[in-house]
């Protein structure tokens, strides 16, 4: 994304779909993450069961346990990056609705003194 992309301001709709974007990514990497924990577990319960018979077998499947969780721990830090991003959008849509609501009741206040005044 460019300078100029995010100095641009984005339109409520854009925020919201924005939002929608990053939750939908977040819940697909806490799903790799989780389906990876359970792959994890049954690759190490492979590896345990067949040590007595074929050790190189049992350690092939222990390193491949190893190599998935370090990948499943990057999809869970990413899920957690997708979700705070998506607040901080969030965030930055509420203070927007909140300084939209301010100017309308600023227009409506100056309207009643200038209806006082005449």
């Amino acid at each position: 994304m460019s300078a100029n992309e995010k100095l641009r301001t984005k339109s409520l709709d854009e925020m919201r779909q924005e939002i929608e974007c990053l939750l939908a990514e977040a819940e697909k990497h806490r799903i790799e993450h989780e389906a990876a924990l359970m792959q994890i577990e049954d690759l190490r319960r492979e590896s345990v069961d067949s040590r007595p018979f074929d050790p190189e077998k049992a350690e092939q499947l222990w390193l491949e346990a190893e190599n998935l969780q370090m990948e499943s721990r990057e999809w869970l830090r990413l899920s957690v990056e997708k979700a705070l991003q998506a607040g901080e959008v969030k965030h930055r849509l509420d203070i927007r609705a909140q300084i939209e609501a301010i100017d309308e009741s600023d227009e409506m206040w100056r309207k009643a003194v200038n209806a006082g005044r005449n």
